[in-house]
């Protein structure tokens, strides 16, 4: 075993300060995304989550079958993807925190495995090697990927990544073994891509720089690529056994119809990466596919080379990411460009990102690729580094941009939390707070009570308690002047309108705004008949309680007015205290007077 001076020996820059700093710069991007994670990641289902519920189940009854796995979900096959969420929920009886962590950990292997083939392709670890990797990470790691950061079902995007680049290592050269396990390693990661989502398909087309700039010759080309086929094509068979398209996604011939919208949406999703929601994302994406352009023409023209060995698995993965886009753009143009937007995509696009900072990187390494002009030769290092960190500046930009939109996100999770607990009281009141994590909310309450028999959660159901006369202040429903008759208000009316309600709750001993409140009707049986978030703007409340936590601490909502007995009635609003479970009611009543 070599000693710790021994081993420092060898590697002499590990007592650097350069190292320090180097490592630094490498686990930023890494350890910020922890801390994403962790304060924006809420343990609870979302979506597409309420629909594995089912598959719990049969898994705890030992009743699972491999069909049950193999299901079409939407237009994917999930398959390996559920067995890590099941695997990871009967271990944390569902704790969806370790399904994100399991997320961060896949793309560190990603990150890993990537530096890996870099580190295989160049002997000279100078500063511009670094500035392009560290870009990289900063890349990989981006929060522009938060929807698939704070949604454990998103995992299957990460492990797909990690696929291609399993594969894509398999073939390079920082892989040493004979072709035929070089294929079988490639195959079998390309396999468990094509069962984790239906984009995972593409990772055998995109692999194809990669496979042929492993072989010697053009037989041995010939033999491996039919091979390939062979392999591509029975995964495409069993994939579509029983396949059938969604009914509520778009027509696939949609970009036919309109050209020019499915073009946009194409470049727009190559460009979201660098600019958040920006109406020039397009122009950025079509930049960066003529500047991939550049390079596969460039490759064209050394193959058989080892420049052209070096760049295989960096047009394999430019290649997967345009690839993919194309995919995307075919089943979903049809719902609009602002979709193109959607944070999940850049999960694949950024890769296009990866892809071409490592091309300029060979590009400008190979001999008498750069302007031969003194000038340009000076400063052609301080130039490449003016760039990468333009580039980065964008992805960082970005990711500070995504943090409204996140924070908006873990806001819908926690109201659906809290909503759930009290599911007994809400589910037969119109707009449904249950609506924020799934739209049929029935269904939410009979699989909440499937979690709850398999002891992965416990909802209080009908047993909480409504406390009238709190000992501290929790908020107010807004009321006119006592001195003024009850408005009144009328059915059937077309012009009238609907009822506004409004006003803002807290709660006090967690030092925060509430989530919820709930409307009622004095004497009705049922408890409640409307309900609101709490998120509006509200420093008049920050400023009267001196506490900057009850900034956002407003409600309001909207009632027709059918939705009332008629006559005079009293409404009432309560606030809901998750950590107490209990109702507590808000001061306040609004009298109404309601005529047909």
């Amino acid at each position: 075993m070599l000693s710790k001076t021994t081993f420092i020996s060898k590697f002499p820059f590990l007592k650097s300060k350069t190292f320090a700093l180097l490592l630094i710069a490498y686990l930023i991007p890494f350890v910020v995304l922890l801390w994403f994670v962790a304060n924006f990641g809420i343990n609870f289902p979302y979506w597409d989550q309420w629909d594995l519920i089912e598959l719990f189940q049969k898994v705890f009854l030992k009743q699972a079958t491999f069909q049950d796995f193999f299901a079409q979900h939407n237009e994917h096959r999930i398959l390996f993807p559920q067995i890590i969420i099941i695997t990871l929920a009967f271990l944390s009886k569902w704790n969806i925190q370790w399904e994100l962590y399991c997320s961060v950990a896949l793309s560190a292997i990603v990150f890993i495995l990537l530096l890996r083939i870099s580190l295989a392709q160049t002997k000279q670890r100078n500063l511009l090697f670094h500035a392009v990797n560290v870009s990289i990470c900063f890349v990989v790691f981006s929060l522009c990927q938060w929807e698939n950061w704070m949604w454990g079902f998103q995992v299957a995007w990460f492990l797909v990544n990690l696929c291609l680049v399993v594969a894509i290592l398999a073939f390079s050269s920082a892989l040493h073994s004979s072709l035929q396990i070089k294929v079988a390693v490639a195959a079998s990661a390309c396999l468990v891509a094509s069962f984790s989502s239906a984009h995972g398909l593409v990772t055998w087309l995109a692999i194809v720089p990669s496979l042929l700039a492993c072989c010697r010759g053009r037989l041995q080309c010939l033999k491996v690529g039919f091979v390939w086929v062979i392999l591509f094509l029975s995964t495409l068979f069993f994939y579509f056994i029983d396949y059938h398209k969604p009914p509520h996604h778009p027509d696939l011939w949609f970009f036919l119809k309109e050209p020019q919208l499915a073009a946009t949406y194409f470049l727009t999703l190559l460009g979201s990466p660098l600019l958040h929601r920006s109406n020039f994302s397009y122009i950025f994406g079509f930049l960066a596919l003529i500047s991939f352009g550049f390079f596969i023409a460039h490759c064209a023209r050394k193959a058989g080379s080892g420049f052209f060995r070096d760049a295989a698995p960096w047009l394999s993965l430019g290649c997967f990411a345009i690839l993919f886009d194309l995919m995307t753009t075919l089943g979903r143009a049809g719902f609009g460009v602002e979709q193109a937007y959607s944070s999940r995509y850049t999960t694949v696009s950024l890769l296009l990102l990866v892809a071409l900072l490592q091309l300029w990187h060979l590009y400008r390494s190979e001999p008498n690729a750069v302007e031969p002009s003194r000038l340009f030769k000076r400063n052609d290092v301080s130039v490449s580094l003016f760039a990468i960190g333009i580039l980065t500046s964008l992805v960082l930009v970005a990711s500070i941009k995504s943090l409204p939109e996140a924070e908006v996100f873990r806001s819908r999770l926690q109201y659906g939390q809290a909503c759930l607990d009290v599911a007994d009281y809400v589910k037969q009141s119109p707009g449904n707070c249950l609506e924020l994590i799934h739209p049929r909310p029935n269904l939410v309450v009979k699989r909440a009570a499937i979690l709850n028999q398999m002891n992965f959660r416990h909802f209080p159901g009908k047993t909480i308690e409504f406390v009238a006369e709190p000992t501290k202040g929790y908020g107010f429903l807004d009321t006119p002047p006592t001195s003024q008759a009850p408005p009144i208000v009328r059915k059937n009316c077309f012009n009238c309108g609907p009822i506004p309600f409004n006003g803002w709750a807290i709660l006090p001993e967690q030092d925060r705004a509430a989530q919820l409140v709930f409307l009622q009707r004095d004497g009705d049986p049922e408890p409640f008949f409307a309900n609101a978030q709490v998120n509006s703007s509200s420093p008049d409340v920050a400023k009267a309680l001196r506490n900057e936590n009850y900034r956002q601490a407003r409600w309001s909502t909207v009632v027709s007015p059918n939705l009332l007995p008629s006559g005079k009635t009293v409404v009432k609003a309560w606030v809901y205290d998750p950590g107490k479970k209990q109702f507590v009611k808000l001061q306040g009543e609004l009298a109404l007077s309601v005529e047909e």
